[in-house]
């Protein structure tokens, strides 16, 4: 546990030693040590406070998880070249490091009851890892659909991400990838991406199902969800982003799940940013005394900054609006809370769909629920 204590050490200043340094800020307060950690280079940004109350039950559940993460992510080859004892102590550093990039405002609150949904994410086998299973011909589409349920790096926010693909024979078309862990019959999903240079051949095949998805407007009701919970119209989203939601969605209620959480800050992460444009201003500042010069570098700089809040702000809303609309088309998807009503994220209710309003939906919910055989 003393690589854990380095780590606190360092967040309360900002930067995290794992061979690279990372921007990682965060408090730390252990209740029964009188330890109280703080981080104070900026007062501009929120920074978590992480509250161990009960040491111990940490201390083991930070152990398990780390053995867990190393076996999980196949981390042999990681730092190459090094001396095995300081190979294994940078791994585990940066498993332990990366942990807390994950957690939202309650995790750190409540860090033995994350970490437990952590080594659960880690241990569960409800979607193992498989690849091209093809859940059925869409006839709206006229696509095969192919899914694949990979390991995510340890960078990423989740331990998995499911690919789904349209495939036309030798055309494809890529959906968005879904970065998702699942802790009994509780999922977490943590992000929808893009893959890079996806769908850029802009072959006919493709044009086509650009085309299509349009019609996953069907069945929305502009005027009955206008300006809902506060983010806009439920028509802005991106017809993709939702298709592939339904997909994973119909695939969790195959497997039972009841719940999905949908955290939609994760501060470290953000804060991250935040410190490396404050990084790049202070190289360039170091690099003149001109005034004219300093004067341009602070608005470079202030620029950024915006443009990151904006940019942080747009994906959570998006994300959020894109469940919001799913949950619209399909009577089987319920909303127990909206973030800041309970907490930070979005929580939704999954139970058993008997009615979708829209064509393109439905049809690819009954491929993946007709699939089980594949994913047991």
């Amino acid at each position: 546990m003393d690589t854990f204590y380095e780590i606190i050490k360092e967040a309360k200043d900002g930067r995290v030693e794992c061979v690279e340094y990372y921007n990682l800020a965060f408090n730390t307060i252990i209740v029964e040590d009188g330890i109280d950690y703080r981080y104070t280079k900026r007062d501009d940004i929120y920074v978590p406070t992480l509250i161990i109350k009960n040491k111990k039950e940490f201390e083991s559940l930070l152990n398990e998880y780390t053995e867990l993460a190393y076996e999980f992510y196949g981390l042999d080859n990681e730092f190459k070249g090094m001396d095995e004892k300081y190979r294994v102590y940078y791994i585990k550093k940066t498993l332990m490091t990366f942990l807390w990039t994950n957690a939202t405002l309650e995790d750190f609150n409540n860090p033995n009851e994350y970490i437990k949904t952590r080594i659960n994410f880690l241990k569960n086998e409800m979607l193992p890892t498989y690849e091209d299973i093809n859940l059925g011909r869409s006839e709206l589409l006229k696509s095969d659909i192919i899914v694949e349920n990979r390991k995510s790096s340890f960078y990423s926010e989740a331990p998995y991400a499911l690919r789904i693909t349209l495939n036309n024979g030798d055309e494809a078309y890529e959906l968005p990838r879904i970065y998702y862990g699942i802790d009994k019959d509780e999922a977490y999903i943590y992000a929808i991406q893009n893959p890079k240079n996806a769908n850029e051949e802009h072959n006919q095949f493709q044009k086509f199902i650009k085309r299509a998805l349009y019609k996953l407007n069907i069945g929305l009701d502009e005027n009955d969800n206008f300006e809902n919970y506060d983010i806009g119209n439920l028509k802005d989203i991106t017809p993709s982003f939702l298709l592939a939601a339904n997909i994973i969605f119909s695939l969790f209620e195959s497997k039972n799940i009841k719940k999905v959480t949908v955290p939609t800050i994760l501060l470290v992460r953000y804060n991250a940013k935040e410190l490396a444009i404050d990084k790049r201003k202070n190289v360039l500042l170091n690099e003149t005394d001109d005034e004219e010069k300093i004067k341009e570098i602070n608005d470079i700089i202030d620029d950024a900054k915006k443009k990151h809040l904006v940019l942080q702000s747009n994906m959570t809303e998006k994300l959020i609006r894109t469940f919001l609309r799913l949950s619209h088309h399909c009577d089987g998807i319920g909303i127990h809370c909206i973030p800041n009503e309970i907490n930070t994220s979005l929580e939704l209710n999954i139970g058993e769909t008997t009615y979708i309003n829209n064509p393109i939906l439905e049809e690819t919910h009954n491929l993946a629920m007709g699939k089980n055989k594949f994913l047991n």
